[in-house]
């Protein structure tokens, strides 16, 4: 059996770098501000940084607004450097978008404009309060750190769908067309 490379090699360790500090700001910084550090952190959060947005937690709003403010911030520094250490390793397969290129292009072009809209909208100008979930799992990412901290790891690499986005819209899909326009018209100049 011939397996196909997988296009993407994620390095977990870059992943691991960026993400750890979820980890630590959520261990390390109490629910609330207690001593003058904290107070004077929580001062910089609301009148340097973003203050309350994204997704945070009630339960223990300090350190829930200190890590939604660390995605904000890292996320968009994260991505691009994740998607360049992929990108020098990424294997694309031009034969998976042989079929219907122009509507793949045009629907990534309306698909990309969303994301980018959603990312600014969750993540900057609304804040999310994971401690009032409900539903079958209640508020499982509200309650707990441990997995508050996963649920936003997750926040923070999902960022990394912008620049890939990006990529394939603005450079790999216009790429491919002009690469098909070319063929086709060298086919018709052959005969």
């Amino acid at each position: 059996m011939n397996k196909n490379p997988p296009e993407l090699t994620v390095p977990p360790l870059l992943i691991s770098l960026f993400c750890a500090p979820i980890f630590f700001i959520n261990l390390l910084l109490p629910a609330l501000p207690q001593s003058s550090l904290d107070f004077a952190i929580n001062d910089f959060l609301d009148n340097q940084l973003f203050g309350l947005s994204g997704f945070w937690s009630s339960s223990f709003p300090f350190s829930s607004k200190a890590t939604a403010n660390y995605v904000a911030v890292v996320g968009p520094i994260f991505a691009p450097i994740l998607f360049y250490k992929i990108y020098k390793t990424m294997k694309i397969d031009p034969a998976q978008y042989k079929n219907r290129i122009l509507t793949r292009f045009t629907t990534g072009i309306f698909f990309t404009a969303f994301m980018i809209m959603f990312f600014i909208l969750a993540f900057y100008l609304t804040e999310t309060d994971l401690g009032k979930g409900t539903g079958k799992y209640g508020n499982l990412f509200g309650q707990n750190i441990l997995f508050y901290s996963i649920f936003s790891s997750g926040m923070l690499i999902l960022f990394f769908v912008i620049p890939f986005l990006i990529h394939r819209i603005f450079f790999y899909f216009p790429y491919l067309l002009i690469k098909n326009w070319k063929e086709k018209r060298e086919r018709r100049h052959s005969h």
